[in-house]
């Protein structure tokens, strides 16, 4: 996904940067902003900006994908969620009214039995917080899919 010569991350600490990056991002307007902070703090090249933008562009073109950045939900970004005897921490909460939709990002591969269990988690949780209509979701942005777990 993003190369660079000697600046070549690897696949977890590239994930690390994407996450950061999406952190800050509320709706699509915040995309390019968020890629240029990260840029300005030297955290990624200007190659790795011009790459992560175009990506998250080029998501945005899946529908659900781009209702999670449209506008119209409450966003929760990297909160925590407390459950009986932990503390859960999902990329993306969004909730409007009694919906709530859980998104965990993922950048290397596959490993569908831990991660479905993670997002399982995460909407057991919503529910016992009252929320009557609960969605759970994984990205898998370096692979471009949306995989929907609850």
């Amino acid at each position: 996904f993003l190369t660079g010569g000697e600046k070549h991350r690897s696949v977890k600490n590239t994930g690390k940067l994407v996450h950061g990056i999406l952190a800050e991002i509320i709706t699509a307007e915040d995309i390019e902003p968020a890629c240029n902070k990260a840029f300005r703090e030297g955290r990624i090249s200007e190659d790795e900006r011009n790459t992560i933008f175009m990506k998250l562009q080029n998501s945005l073109q899946n529908p659900e994908i781009n209702r999670w950045f449209d506008g119209s939900f409450t966003i929760l970004n990297e909160r925590n969620l407390l459950a009986p005897g932990k503390l859960l921490r999902p990329d993306r909460m969004m909730v409007s009214g009694k919906h709530a939709i859980v998104v965990d990002y993922k950048w290397g591969e596959k490993m569908p039995e831990k991660y479905h269990n993670q997002v399982f988690s995460y909407a057991e949780t919503l529910k016992k917080c009252g929320f009557e209509k609960v969605e759970g979701f994984l990205w898998y942005i370096n692979q471009d899919e949306v995989e929907q777990v609850v």
